[in-house]
């Protein structure tokens, strides 16, 4: 049976979660959702190093450990980043190459600025003269 604040949302017809007083919580798992502990930080750094040094599929040694291939995946680009490594493969790079394009769409969209308004001060002048 479900608890009493969920029973009262389900008598008043409304839907959980639109409500303040209908706990989703309750009625998405059944019971009270929990966030699951972390991983020790020396565990971690036992499988960064395994991941490295072993020439195994990251999915055997995730299965292995008993964590995720995500969870892996993070991990390993975490420790990348902290040490400054870009690994074959690996999205490091792209984060550079993202951040050059977006400054170089900024550039280009201060100068279609500035030509745009180079070409209506122009248009100001009598006879369309260049003030050069």
């Amino acid at each position: 049976m479900p608890p009493a604040a969920v029973r009262a949302c389900w008598a008043f017809g409304t839907a959980a979660g639109l409500v303040d007083s209908c706990p989703v919580r309750f009625v998405l798992a059944g019971s009270i959702n929990r966030v699951p502990k972390p991983f020790p930080a020396q565990f971690g750094t036992d499988v960064i190093v395994v991941a490295v040094k072993a020439r195994l599929p990251l999915r055997q040694i995730a299965e292995d450990f008993g964590i995720s291939e995500a969870c892996l995946h993070r991990w390993l680009k975490i420790a990348d980043r902290d040490d400054g490594v870009d690994r074959p493969g690996s999205a490091a790079g792209y984060d550079d190459v993202a951040v050059q394009l977006r400054e170089a769409n900024k550039w280009i969209k201060l100068l279609e600025q500035k030509q745009n308004l180079c070409a209506a001060r122009s248009a100001t002048f009598p006879g369309n003269a260049n003030p050069r």
